[in-house]
């Protein structure tokens, strides 16, 4: 994409991260910059982290094969990898961080930054192993400009090939024709033809109603009833007269991303505060966004951009409709908290605020009751049963309808897995020869 504009910028120092014992830790850029720096207290920590960071180089190629590609079909797959990387797939994130680490602060600084997921739980055990092995190779990479500039640039380089992107046109149906997916119609009833395939990206419980009635097979009209959304978020976006300075063990410093929270409370928010429909208080799990801090392009004249970004129920005490009269608040909390962290500010001193709850999130993106990862990551949910058992191989039953997105395999982040994973299922069902495009190895 580079050739249509598309730039990053790569963090150093990679984060902050609150630990248990140290407070505020800066985590430097670079595996073994990584391990000096939890050295400091622990050489058999530090030693487990570069074998760690080793052992998800070798791990990764494998990894690449299982995420590319229809889940249920592994091919070319080395035994004695693919045993390593089922033993750890098959832990929690904890259990695999205890197994290998002596340190309460080393655990913790691998933990968090994965702490998006459910880390208690079965399944999750190569989270921990796959943050901490990308990002300490790549850092926390940021597109210059904002995320819009990868839309930007996957729009023009569809346009280059002479292929339009229209926008602003949500699509109210998709019409079944003599058996086939043949045609979307918008809200406005503008009808695109499918002449070779239509491919959604909406939410797998959304699909169902894009369709005509009992066009899916049951296990698809019953979605809805026993989807796990998984994550919702609320978000505090700040307008600020300068980028903030964190508050850090070794001293002040700015830096692009922090991970807030306290191992046992965010085990709380995820275990019982958001099943429960309840609000998390301090020492819940909080992700800080500057990014202007690497990239001066997303603010004016010196000053910054921030985001603060934590989990919530969308059901707040039993019912969504609650976050209208305490999602400010709430996003008060989060910027007093925030205040704590870092020098120089006070609530109020911020030049704007935005706050956005799960349901605007749900009302901004369709994503289902705000959750943006497509759907909770649990092993009834992950692999050859995303986003149903049976069909995770991006075709839907319908003959000329496939499915992306972040409700497919493997799931949500900006990734690019189910997108490309969905084209080479087009692609191949044409006809087109798939051998000159990248290769997993390349990627």
């Amino acid at each position: 994409m580079a050739k249509y504009g598309l730039q990053y910028t790569k963090p150093d120092p990679m984060m902050v991260i609150q630990t248990r014992h140290e407070g505020v830790v800066k985590i430097p850029s670079g595996p073994e910059q990584v391990a000096a720096t939890i050295a400091e207290y622990s050489e058999h920590d530090s030693a487990a982290y570069l074998e760690m960071v080793s052992e998800w180089a070798i791990l990764r190629r494998e990894y690449a094969r299982r995420q590319s590609g229809t889940p249920d079909v592994v091919v070319d797959s080395d035994p004695e990898r693919a045993a390593a990387l089922d033993r750890i797939l098959a832990m929690s994130g904890y259990e695999m961080v205890a197994e290998r680490f002596e340190d309460q602060r080393t655990q913790d600084l691998v933990l968090t930054p994965a702490m998006i997921f459910p880390l208690r739980r079965p399944g999750t055990g190569f989270f921990p192993m796959h943050f901490a092995g990308a990002l300490s190779q790549t850092s926390w990479p940021m597109p210059v400009g904002g995320s819009g500039a990868l839309a930007e640039a996957l729009v023009s380089s569809i346009e280059a090939d002479d292929g339009r992107v229209l926008c602003g046109r949500p699509v109210e149906m998709i019409s079944v024709e003599s058996g086939r997916a043949a045609a979307l119609f918008t809200g406005d009833g503008e009808r695109f033809e499918g002449v070779q395939a239509v491919v959604s990206s909406a939410h797998p419980i959304h699909l169902a109603q894009l369709l005509p009635p009992g066009s899916l097979p049951q296990e698809f009209e019953t979605l809805r009833d026993r989807w796990k959304t998984g994550n919702s978020y609320v978000a505090v976006d700040l307008a600020l007269k300068e980028a903030p300075a964190f508050r850090t063990a070794s001293g002040p410093s700015r830096s692009a991303i922090g991970l807030f929270g306290t191992s046992a409370r965010i085990a709380a928010q995820r275990e019982e505060d958001i099943p429960a429909g309840r609000l998390s208080g301090p020492g819940r799990w909080t992700q800080v966004i500057c990014p202007s801090v690497v990239d001066p392009s997303r603010a004016p004249d010196g000053q910054a951009t921030l985001k603060l970004v934590t989990s919530a129920p969308y059901a707040l005490e039993g019912d969504p409709a609650n976050w209208e009269r305490q999602g400010e608040s709430y996003g008060d909390q989060m910027v007093e908290e925030f205040a704590d962290w870092v020098e120089d500010f006070s609530p109020g001193d911020e030049l704007g605020r935005l706050v956005r709850t799960p349901v605007d999130f749900r009302l901004l993106s369709r994503a289902n009751q705000g959750g943006l990862q497509g759907g909770d990551m649990t092993p009834d949910q992950k692999g050859v049963n995303r986003p149903v058992p049976g069909w995770a191989s991006y075709r839907m039953p319908i003959p000329g309808l496939y499915q992306t997105g972040a409700g497919t395999f493997p799931g949500g982040g900006v990734s690019g897995w189910p997108g490309r994973n969905a084209a080479r299922a087009v692609l191949g069902d044409l006809g087109v020869d798939l051998s000159s495009f990248a290769s997993d190895e390349e990627l």
